[in-house]
């Protein structure tokens, strides 16, 4: 199987710049970390989404990348949810833009003849 690089939908969510370390800021707790990454990961499905939608992404390619970023969320074992709502929202996932992002999800993997996962 040829070298996938999922490098390309990767989003980094409010990391601290090299000048804010070097001032003395606060480091971020483990707690907010995973939030960031959880949330970093449902902005790289959505990318690939749209990219899967605009057909700049073949099928195959576009489930390969959302399942990457899928698993990464499932392995995320806790989530402070107000504050993932939050910085959800403020990256412009909001409670209808997630909804929509489900959506496609599933359309993608009926697409590709995968199972369609079921959430709630």
């Amino acid at each position: 199987m040829a070298y996938v690089d999922y490098n390309t939908y990767d989003v980094v969510v409010n990391q601290p710049g090299l000048f804010a370390t070097m001032m003395g800021r606060e480091q971020k707790t483990e707690d907010q970390l995973r939030d960031e990454q959880y949330v970093g990961c449902l902005l790289s499905v959505s990318k690939i989404l749209r990219d899967w939608c605009r057909r700049a992404l073949p099928h195959g390619e576009a489930v390969l990348h959302a399942d990457h970023y899928m698993e990464k969320v499932r392995m995320i074992d806790v989530v402070n949810a107000e504050r993932v709502c939050q910085l959800l929202e403020e990256h412009g996932l909001g409670v209808e833009q997630r909804q929509e992002l489900e959506n496609l999800y599933k359309e993608l993997k009926r697409a590709c003849g995968q199972k369609v996962p079921q959430y709630g």
